[in-house]
């Protein structure tokens, strides 16, 4: 509808165009004559651009105009009735030519009716749309540019909206792909060994996670949502980032306070942290008894640590598999923090120490229970995933 009302006020708009410039020739009218005419801006407009008015009505005035089946039909019977298309024309107000190519179209078809109009053939036949569909989903030509470089290269015309089209038309989304850490067949084989172990939930309930992490200064998002033909404020990076690293522990009862660590952390620095604030907080939080669970950062598996774990009759849930962030619930404790630490405008350490401390304080223990209750789920998504990656 909104179609044929835009063509209705261009097609009204250039004959009230054409009816001025006919009135101007007519009585000589010049721009300099109609400064008192109530009109005196549209017509002045009029006879500045008379040329390109008189050109722009004669293209829509030759516009092929769609014939309905009633009009083709009358022109079969016509012709049938052996009248010519000068007969035709002066009968039916159809130019001769028109009669002319529908009588031609009715001796092929032996059909007067309208042929359904698809517009344009496709310009690229399905071979060519599955291959342009299969370097879309290829993690190496994934992007649209690289898509269409690459069709490109072997000879198809296309242009990027055209690649992005065909995708949509084949149900691919572009999504940004989350990293995880890399997966070799060994690390497969040891996660899925891990998680077909007979865990129960209250195995996890009684088990103290803990890890170190790094915050950086400026926590900023990728991007930002800002209008169309706006570009985003620039993010703000440096070469070398400020940052803090931190350490505390998570378990079904509770955490520990957050404690701010050396950047590369030792062995020594690892057993004092164990000595002085994990062993004093996990035995008041599991007096029926408790396990560690941590990763296998050097510090973590150094000898003097292990000696040390094994002097005090630590539990230890070991061997834990190699690149498995996604058993470790601390780690979305972790996420937790920085994202809430992104919405706050710090800008020295000292305030992001103190930023990080105050956030912490406000994780509540029924968050904490949620990641542990999670873990039944990791388990049986990395059996699935045989060794895999999970969503978590």
């Amino acid at each position: 509808m909104s179609d044929d009302y835009n063509v209705a006020c261009v097609w009204l708009w250039c004959n009230t165009a054409a009816v001025a410039c006919v009135l101007a020739e007519n009585h000589d009218w010049e721009p300099s004559h109609l400064v008192d005419h109530p009109l005196h801006f549209f017509f002045g407009r009029v006879l500045s651009f008379k040329k390109k008015i008189w050109s722009f009505a004669g293209v829509i005035a030759c516009m092929p105009k769609q014939h309905g089946n009633e009009a083709r039909a009358q022109v079969v019977a016509l012709r049938q009735a052996h009248h010519s298309y000068a007969q035709i024309e002066r009968q039916l107000h159809v130019p001769g030519r028109t009669a002319r190519r529908i009588w031609s179209s009715f001796k092929l078809t032996n059909s007067w009716a309208s042929k359904h109009r698809l517009g344009r053939p496709p310009k690229l036949t399905r071979i060519q749309r599955d291959s342009i569909a299969r370097k879309l989903g290829n993690k190496r030509t994934g992007t649209l540019r690289k898509a269409t470089l690459a069709a490109r290269a072997t000879g198809v015309a296309v242009s990027k909206s055209t690649v992005h089209r065909l995708a949509h038309l084949a149900g691919l989304q572009y999504r940004k792909r989350r990293p995880k850490p890399l997966l070799t067949a060994a690390h497969k084989l040891a996660r899925l060994r891990f998680a077909r172990r007979r865990w129960t939930m209250q195995d996890w309930k009684r088990t103290v996670f803990c890890d170190e992490s790094g915050i950086r200064l400026y926590l900023d998002t990728p991007g930002a949502w800002v209008r169309d033909g706006e570009e985003p404020d620039p993010k703000d990076t440096k070469k070398y980032q400020p940052s803090i690293k931190v350490w505390a522990a998570v378990s079904w009862n509770g955490k520990t306070n957050l404690i701010k660590v050396e950047k590369n952390m030792r062995a020594d620095n690892y057993i004092d942290l164990l000595r002085t604030e994990l062993l004093p907080w996990a035995n008041a939080a599991h007096p029926a008894g408790w396990k560690l669970l941590h990763d296998g950062d050097g510090s973590h598996t150094a000898a003097k640590t292990r000696k040390w774990i094994k002097d005090e009759k630590m539990d230890v849930i070991d061997p834990w598999p190699a690149h498995s962030p996604d058993l470790n619930i601390i780690e979305n404790v972790w996420g937790m923090l920085k994202e809430r630490l992104g919405y706050l405008d710090i800008r020295s350490i000292d305030e992001l120490w103190r930023s990080a401390q105050s956030v912490w304080n406000q994780i509540g223990l029924q968050e904490v229970r949620n990641c542990v209750e999670s873990m039944p789920r990791r388990l049986r998504a990395v059996v699935e995933a045989q060794g895999g990656h999970t969503k978590y």
